[in-house]
């Protein structure tokens, strides 16, 4: 994988993505296969990588980042959001063409762009979206959304970025099962912030969310 981030050596254990999701919130699996993978090694002795996600599946954006990453021969991913994304042939086309030159890869954002909350995240900005965190929701949002994915382009989604950078606990164990990272945390923040569980930890077993960091122009 070419533009995951934040460490030189990045490594992850953890299920092998299984679709559907049998039971959305189990803490144990009766048995488990794992996989260690390697992710991203920062070229040339650099101290880490930057990964550039942008959200929406905008396609004048796309068109543009696709001319500029060949410009300054840049790689990114565009985060889907698949009904609308991928919704007729025309879109799909259009997507099909901007990834083959390789520049740019697909991830999900989810199928509609709904929020799946965390309590935290409801009871600060809208506590009527944990209405949101069903089964049913978790499936069509996470996992259908990765199928779509890898239906129309061929590839599985390696990344998961829920919608206002927020997850329940419940969606959290399922996007674990499903994807090899999320990415969750602040916009336009000034710091990038450490990996989760232990920030610098490369130990096996661990599962990892890819934080974000924004930019925007100064005024």
């Amino acid at each position: 994988m070419k533009h995951l981030i934040i460490t030189s050596t990045l490594c992850l254990s953890m299920l092998l993505p299984m679709l559907p999701i049998p039971s959305y919130a189990a803490e144990e699996e009766t048995s488990t296969e794992q996989t260690i993978a390697e992710l991203a090694l920062a070229p040339n002795g650099a101290s880490g990588i930057v990964s550039m996600t942008f959200d929406d599946g905008n396609q004048a954006t796309a068109s543009w980042l696709n001319e500029k990453f060949e410009e300054y021969n840049l790689r990114g991913s565009i985060m889907m959001i698949t009904d609308s994304n991928l919704k007729n042939t025309e879109s799909i086309n259009f997507w099909k063409a901007i990834l083959a030159d390789g520049r740019l890869a697909p991830e999900s954002h989810s199928s509609t762009h709904m929020v799946l909350p965390s309590n935290d995240w409801a009871n600060k900005n809208n506590p009527s979206t944990l209405e949101n965190n069903t089964e049913e929701n978790y499936i069509y949002e996470i996992c259908e959304s990765a199928e779509k994915i890898e239906s129309t382009f061929g590839t599985f989604p390696l990344c998961f970025a829920p919608s206002n950078n927020t997850m329940s606990e419940d969606g959290m164990r399922v996007v674990k099962r499903v994807y090899y990272a999320m990415r969750q945390g602040r916009r336009f923040g000034d710091d990038i912030q450490s990996l989760d569980p232990i920030p610098g930890s490369h130990e096996p077993g661990g599962w990892y969310n890819l934080y974000m960091t924004g930019t925007k122009e100064k005024e």
